[in-house]
């Protein structure tokens, strides 16, 4: 799930598996992507943990792994 404003933007994942692990790479829409500045070297954060990471290239997706019954929420 995307949602975004020109202030915000942040994407749900969710992994409702009780016995596997979603390892995948999300692809965002072509639209999406030339609205913004910059596609390249993105930080990313999520909001549950705090963590941080950083996405090198978004045209080639964002990388992930999330754990069984688990959620991620990133904002950029």
């Amino acid at each position: 799930y995307l949602r975004y404003t020109p202030d915000q933007r942040a994407i749900v994942i969710a992994n409702f598996e009780r016995d596997r692990i979603l390892q995948s790479v999300i692809q965002l829409p072509a639209d999406f992507l030339s609205g913004l500045k910059t596609t390249k070297n993105i930080q990313f954060r999520e909001i549950l943990t705090g963590k941080t990471f950083t996405v090198a290239d978004l045209a080639q997706g964002i990388p992930v792994n999330v754990a069984t019954t688990d959620a991620w929420i990133l904002t950029f």
